[in-house]
């Protein structure tokens, strides 16, 4: 069943909701593979008016309420700060979820969202870079509306229960992914290699 999780309902959770999830667990990111070891593919080096896919994918996601990892994500909430040179052409929701009304750069759905080996594609964007210069994406909390946590992005399980998001980068203000950059992500060390029996969850988002 389809958790619908407006953003009403995404705040009464969260006034219950006491503990933060620590790192490593329930850290998100955007790569440009469903299915990222590591965090060579939080980049990419792409001409002007190239087209290509990325995914924003929430890892070890976990329920500090009952102390276990989350199997099934039942919504989420962030915001993407993309570069005034970059066109988002698409912005998909994986299939289970629906997305509610705050314009971009706001997302917020509620869904049915599997883990597969530990992570979960929230969303695919089709992004199209009209400059040969870097630029940079980051992750951060609900611009449009308040988010549940202040200053925080929120993802819920499919008990009800909300939970803290973090960005991989380890803050909304250091960017968590690169277009047409020769340096590294500052966080790659941070990421540990995922089993690469996440590779199945790839047919469920082409």
């Amino acid at each position: 069943m389809i958790r619908l999780l407006p953003l009403v309902i995404l705040a009464a959770l969260a006034a219950g909701a006491s503990a933060q999830i620590n790192h490593p667990h329930s850290e998100v990111g955007i790569y440009t593979v469903p299915d990222p070891v590591g965090c060579e593919t939080a980049q990419i080096t792409v001409a002007p008016f190239t087209l290509f896919d990325a995914y924003v994918v929430l890892t070890d996601p976990y329920n500090e309420q009952r102390d276990r990892p989350v199997t099934t994500v039942g919504g989420f909430e962030f915001s993407l700060q993309v570069p005034s040179s970059v066109f988002v052409l698409t912005a998909n929701y994986p299939p289970g979820c629906v997305g509610f009304p705050p314009p971009p750069p706001d997302f917020i759905t509620g869904c049915d969202a599997p883990v597969i080996a530990g992570a979960a594609v929230l969303m695919t964007f089709v992004f199209m870079p009209t400059t040969t210069e870097t630029v940079f994406f980051h992750l951060g909390p609900l611009q449009t509306m308040a988010p549940s946590f202040p200053g925080q992005m929120a993802f819920a399980d499919d008990d009800g229960s909300l939970h803290i998001m973090h960005p991989v980068s380890g803050s909304a203000d250091v960017p968590v992914f690169a277009v047409n950059w020769d340096g590294e992500m500052s966080f790659c060390e941070t990421i540990p290699s995922r089993d690469a029996s996440f590779g199945a969850v790839k047919a469920l988002y082409r």
